[in-house]
């Protein structure tokens, strides 16, 4: 059963945002991102989570709160800019108990 959906998209902002919100820029100039963490519940359709990040930020470190929104027999999906083996051990637990 597919119950929760998760991705981080990047939305490129002007350069004036790039002291609260930093991209990935050179050694020339400033840019500067956000990244958008979005959760959702997709069998009772409603939004789990969200929250802006800077563009810099790694998605499995976003990631980690997200958990706490599962549930035994969840299948979460997500890129695998999540990918993180103590993530995997976490989820595996639930299924413990």
């Amino acid at each position: 059963m597919i119950r929760l959906v998760e991705d981080s998209p990047v939305q490129t902002m002007p350069k004036a945002n790039a002291a609260i919100f930093p991209a990935c820029g050179n050694r020339h100039r400033s840019t500067a991102g956000v990244k958008i963490d979005f959760g959702y519940d997709l069998l009772a359709g409603i939004v789990i989570s969200h929250s802006l990040h800077s563009a810099t930020e790694q998605d499995k470190t976003i990631g980690r709160e997200f958990l706490i929104q599962l549930l035994k027999d969840d299948l979460v999906l997500r890129d695998t800019g999540y990918f993180s083996l103590a993530e995997f051990r976490e989820i595996e637990r639930l299924e413990e108990f």
